[in-house]
């Protein structure tokens, strides 16, 4: 039985399916690395998407290739490339968690119009969706509750970050897109299946150099990162 171990999970909001970047899942089973991790060892599993819509680069694309091999406290980061769409990234991020065993799994993703990190509360059971032009909501799972609530530590977090002098907020829920869909998906997988993991959702603003007047410097996504990372090994 493990001790403790991390498992990070790092996503984003996208509207076209794009070519992966990382590790792919089956590179992460067959990873000489992940062979050599033993039953006591903290594993982290990043995961991001690529550019989307008007958005030639994306942020939570970068951190996930740059913490891909580190090791934060304690924890071996392992990177890999989620599909944008409601429900395959669902499929494969439990499948990475079937890959790499996690004990935390924190999902990160692009939120254009913010300013700052968002560690978000709560996930919906809802998804917007465009009909004949008409915007409509639905449930995600007909069966599963209105809200899943992160099991990570999101006060410790955010406070933890504002400590940095990153801009960072505490936000209520994970909207009602993809990044939503990802989070309440996988709290679900871990409720159903009565895993001891804990799951939770950070979203990241553009880059200062994609958005000049409110976008943020990449190395602070990624040092808030590595800190939600820290807090989720500690707390």
């Amino acid at each position: 039985m493990k001790s403790i171990k991390l498992t990070i999970v790092v996503g984003v909001v996208l509207l076209f399916p794009i070519s992966s970047v990382g590790l792919s899942l089956s590179e992460i089973s067959q990873s000489d690395a992940l062979q050599n991790i033993k039953d006591d060892d903290i594993v982290v599993l990043v995961t991001g998407f690529g550019p989307f819509g008007s958005y030639d680069i994306n942020p939570s694309q970068l951190i996930a290739e740059e913490l891909d091999g580190e090791v934060i406290a304690g924890a071996t980061v392992y990177g890999i490339v989620l599909p944008v769409d409601f429900t395959d990234s669902v499929e494969e991020a439990v499948q990475a968690i079937e890959n790499v065993n996690p004990d935390i799994i924190i999902s990160l993703g692009l939120a254009a119009r913010t300013r700052w990190i968002q560690v978000e509360k709560i996930g919906l059971n809802l998804r917007r969706k465009y009909e004949n032009i008409i915007f409509i909501l639905q449930r995600l799972d007909p069966n599963g509750p209105i809200i899943r609530i992160s099991s990570i530590p999101t006060y410790c977090i955010t406070k933890e970050i504002r400590n940095e002098g990153i801009p960072v907020r505490q936000s209520l829920h994970a909207g009602i897109y993809i990044c939503n869909a990802l989070l309440y998906g996988v709290l679900g997988h871990i409720t159903e299946n009565n895993l001891p993991i804990r799951a939770g959702f950070i979203h990241v603003p553009l880059m200062i150099s994609q958005n000049p007047v409110g976008g943020m410097h990449l190395e602070d996504m990624i040092n808030a990162t590595r800190i939600a990372i820290q807090v989720s090994v500690n707390c």
